[in-house]
């Protein structure tokens, strides 16, 4: 008896998409994670699909995100701006200020580096020999990295407040950093680990919430079956409502006007010289 052996083929996806007059070229690639995913980034579209899903899988996958990532980015959600911060600038982060003071520095090597300074000020030391757009960009992403630190101890709070009140599952840590534009959070079920946007640092705290109870509940079940949405909705009845308002402002949190100011949630900052951030 012959052995036949079939070579599992993989969709063929359109290289571009026309949006509002404009071409976006298309890459997908294929992960090993379980989710799908994708962005806008450099004037692309970035796919993710999961490498074991079906052909009809990663087909419905991709022309969901697809019609996903066109509405975002002909209503503007879906253009997310960097995170960029500016000398004397006050940063309104989980109902905390933080003041941004910038100042230049003969550095032996080109570089910037970011330290809270007292309670509230952020000081950022910037090396003379950088190009000024040099200058912003390292800066942002040093005092980005550096808030993300001190507010870690207020998010894995906030999400064993969560838990231990409406499920008590196997969480352990969080961690805070960039994500992408059709998702929020990421979790690791098998090591309890739950990974949110650093955006979500600016938004009002039900907001976070809502991405802290999705996260909690796929610790628990991988799907969005019933079973999983009846986890959510036992922490928050109105869960739809948050995801709403995220869907339609998130990608301007961190920016201007939209910066949360409501409901503070202590964030027991480190003492100054304790944080620190170096790029």
């Amino acid at each position: 008896m012959q052995l036949q052996i079939f070579r599992k083929t993989f969709p063929v996806f359109p290289d571009q998409k026309e949006i509002n007059g404009i071409v976006y070229p298309i890459a997908v690639h294929y992960s090993d994670g379980r989710t799908a995913s994708a962005r806008v980034r450099g004037g692309s579209l970035i796919f993710r699909i999961p490498r074991k899903a079906s052909r009809t899988q990663a087909e419905s996958m991709f022309s969901s995100l697809l019609r996903r990532i066109e509405r975002s980015v002909i209503d503007g959600s879906g253009i997310q701006r960097p995170f960029t911060v500016h000398d004397n600038e006050v940063l309104q982060v989980m109902g905390n200020e933080f003041r941004i003071a910038m100042r230049e520095k003969d550095f032996s090597v080109k570089r910037v580096h970011a330290r809270l300074s007292g309670s509230n000020t952020i000081l950022v030391s910037v090396s003379s020999g950088l190009p000024v757009s040099e200058q912003a960009r390292m800066a942002s992403k040093a005092v980005k990295r550096l808030i993300s630190k001190i507010m870690l101890n207020a998010v894995e709070g906030r999400i064993r407040d969560i838990n231990n009140t409406y499920y008590n599952f196997d969480f352990s840590t969080a961690s805070i950093g960039r994500i992408n534009m059709t998702r929020w959070g990421s979790c690791s079920p098998s090591r309890g680990r739950i990974n949110l946007d650093f955006r979500l640092l600016f938004a009002p705290p039900d907001v976070m919430d809502s991405v802290i109870v999705h996260e909690l509940c796929h610790l628990k079940v991988s799907r969005h079956n019933r079973r999983f949405w009846e986890l959510v909705y036992r922490a928050m009845p109105d869960y739809k409502e948050k995801r709403k308002w995220l869907n339609k402002n998130g990608n301007a949190l961190g920016q201007g006007s939209l910066h949360s100011t409501e409901h503070a949630i202590s964030a027991a900052p480190q003492q100054s010289g304790d944080a620190v951030d170096e790029i």
